[in-house]
C-alpha cells in the first residue's frame, strides 16, 4: 500500500508556515523604502537557491534524510556532525530572539514596555522557556498541535490586521515617515553599513531545509517542488514587503525597536482607528503565536543532532529519551544555554542591541551549516551521479554549480558583514562588538572537537 503523496498546495503551505513570521518586519524596516529591494534580493540569491539544493539532497536518499546525512555522505562523519551541530546551536541562539519577541508581546498586553524594563523581560523569558521545555517533556504531538493552531491566530491574524490598517492609513493621506520616491528604492551602498542588516534578512529566510525533506513525498517533484518554492516565495516576499512598509510608514527610523516595533505600530494603528480596546487581545494573540512556534522547535532540531551523537563516543545519557520519546537532557542543556545567552539583554547598551547581536550570531552559526550544504550538494552531484534523485536543481552540472556558487558567495559575504556593527543600533565600540561575536562563535565551535566518530572494537 503506497503512502499518499503531498499535493502542491500542501507543500506550498508547509514552506510558508516554516518561514513566514511578523517578527522579521522591524529588522527589514531599518532599510526604509529600499527594504523592497533588499527583501527581493535576499530571496533570489539565498532563499530560492537553498530551497532547491535542499530539495535535491533530500530526494537523493530514500531512508536517511537531514543535514547530517547529506553532508556526511559527501565529507564523512566529522564534517557531517559539524553541519548538524551548527544548525542545532544556531537554533539555541535563536530562542532568546523569538522569546524576547513573544515575552515583549505578553508584557505589552499588560501595558509594560520591554525596552524600558529589561529585568522583567529577562524574567519572563526564563519562566516561559522553562515552562515550554516542561511541556515538551510530555511529547511532540501536543507541541505540533500548538504550533499549527497558533500560527493562524498569532501570525496570520495580527499580521493581516497590521497590513490592512496601514493600507487604510496610507490611502487616507496621513503623514508618513517614509519617502515614497523611486530614487529611494535602491540602497545607496555608500558604506558597508548599508549591507549590515542583510544578515538579519538572511536569517529570516533560514529553515527551508525543514520542508525540503518532503521533496520525495511530492506528486511529480521535478515540477511540483519548484512551483511550491515559487508560490511560497511570492507569498513570503509580498507579505514581508507590506509588513515592512507598514512599520516604516508609521514609526520614524530612529525610533524603530527591533523588539517592540510591531507593538508600537499596532498600538498606533488601533488608536488611529479608535480600536484601542483590541490592544490587549491582539498583543496577546501575537504572544501566543510566537510561543506556539517555539514549542515545536524546542525538540525538532535535536533529531538530527541525536543521529550524529549516536555515532560518537559521547555518553549516551546525553541524548537519552524519556518514555515520551523526548531527549530530556538535551532540552535541559538548551535551557541552560538560553538562560546564559539571555543575559545579553541585561549587559548590552539596550534591548535592540542585544536582539541584534543574538540575531547576527544565530545567522553566522546557521551560515556555516549552509556553507557545508552547498559544498556537499556540488560534491555529491559530481562524485555520486548514480544516486536516484526524484528532483534535480538542473539536469546539467553547470546549473547546479551556479546555484551552489551563488549560495556560497552570499553566505560568505553575509558572514563577514555580521562583524560590522550597524550604525542604526548602539552596539558598543567596534572592538568589543567583534570580540564578543568572535568569542561566542569560538565557544560554540568547541564541542565539535569532542564529537569524533565512535571507534568499533574488533575482536582478534
Amino acid at each position: 500500500m503506497t503512502s499518499k503523496k503531498l499535493s502542491l498546495s500542501l507543500l506550498t503551505t508547509i514552506c510558508i508556515t516554516a518561514i513566514l513570521s511578523i517578527r522579521n518586519w522591524p529588522l527589514s524596516a531599518e532599510y526604509g523604502l529600499s527594504s523592497i529591494f533588499m527583501i527581493i534580493l535576499s530571496a533570489l540569491v539565498f532563499f530560492i537557491p537553498l530551497a532547491l539544493v535542499c530539495a535535491e539532497l533530500s530526494s537523493s536518499f530514500s531512508e536517511e534524510a537531514g543535514i547530517y546525512y547529506w553532508v556526511k555522505e559527501a565529507f564523512g562523519h566529522r564534517i557531517g556532525t559539524s553541519a548538524v551541530w551548527f544548525s542545532w546551536i544556531s537554533n539555541v541562539v535563536w530562542y532568546p530572539i523569538i522569546l524576547s519577541f513573544a515575552s515583549s508581546s505578553l508584557l505589552n498586553a499588560f501595558g509594560i514596555r520591554a525596552d524600558e524594563h529589561p529585568y522583567i523581560l529577562f524574567s519572563v523569558i526564563q519562566i516561559s522557556f522553562w515552562a515550554l521545555i516542561y511541556l515538551n517533556f510530555k511529547g511532540l504531538n501536543f507541541a505540533s498541535w500548538i504550533s499549527s493552531s497558533f500560527f493562524w491566530i498569532g501570525t496570520v491574524l495580527p499580521g493581516s490586521l497590521i497590513i490592512i490598517l496601514s493600507t487604510c492609513y496610507f490611502f487616507s493621506g496621513n503623514p508618513l515617515h517614509i519617502d515614497f520616491n523611486s530614487s529611494n528604492l535602491i540602497p545607496e551602498f555608500t558604506s558597508m553599513g548599508e549591507f549590515v542588516f542583510f544578515a538579519g534578512l538572511i536569517l529570516g529566510f533560514a529553515g527551508i531545509e525543514m520542508p525540503a525533506v518532503h521533496a520525495k513525498e511530492v506528486e511529480n517533484p521535478s515540477k511540483s517542488y519548484p512551483k511550491a518554492i515559487m508560490y511560497s516565495t511570492i507569498v513570503i516576499v509580498f507579505t514581508s514587503i507590506l509588513g515592512t512598509l507598514a512599520i516604516s510608514m508609521i514609526i520614524p527610523q530612529e525610533n524603530i525597536s527591533l523588539v517592540t516595533a510591531i507593538f508600537d505600530a499596532m498600538n498606533f494603528l488601533l488608536d488611529t482607528y479608535h480600536l484601542s480596546l483590541l490592544k490587549p487581545m491582539i498583543t496577546l494573540l501575537i504572544s501566543i503565536g510566537a510561543y506556539g512556534g517555539i514549542c515545536t522547535w524546542i525538540s525538532g532540531p535535536s533529531k538530527g543532532l541525536i543521529e550524529a551523537l549516536k555515532k560518537t563516543n559521547i555518553n549516551k545519557n546525553i541524548y537519552a529519551k524519556n518514555t515520551a520519546n523526548v531527549p530530556t537532557n538535551i532540552l535541559i542543556i538548551q535551557g541552560i544555554l538560553v538562560t546564559g545567552l539571555s543575559l545579553l539583554f541585561l549587559i548590552m547598551p539596550n534591548i535592540s542591541s542585544s536582539y541584534w547581536v543574538l540575531t547576527v550570531l544565530a545567522s553566522q552559526l546557521y551560515l556555516i551549516t549552509y556553507f557545508l550544504i552547498f559544498f556537499a550538494a556540488i560534491y555529491l552531484r559530481v562524485k555520486r551521479p548514480e544516486l536516484q534523485r526524484s528532483y534535480k536543481v538542473s539536469q546539467g552540472i553547470s546549473g547546479m554549480f551556479l546555484t551552489c556558487f551563488t549560495g556560497i558567495v552570499v553566505c560568505f559575504f553575509t558572514f563577514c558583514m555580521g562583524f560590522v556593527p550597524p550604525s542604526q543600533i548602539d552596539s558598543g565600540d567596534l572592538l568589543s562588538y567583534v570580540a564578543l561575536l568572535s568569542g561566542l562563535i569560538f565557544f560554540f565551535s568547541l564541542p565539535i572537537s569532542f564529537l569524533g566518530e565512535k571507534k568499533l572494537l574488533v575482536k582478534s
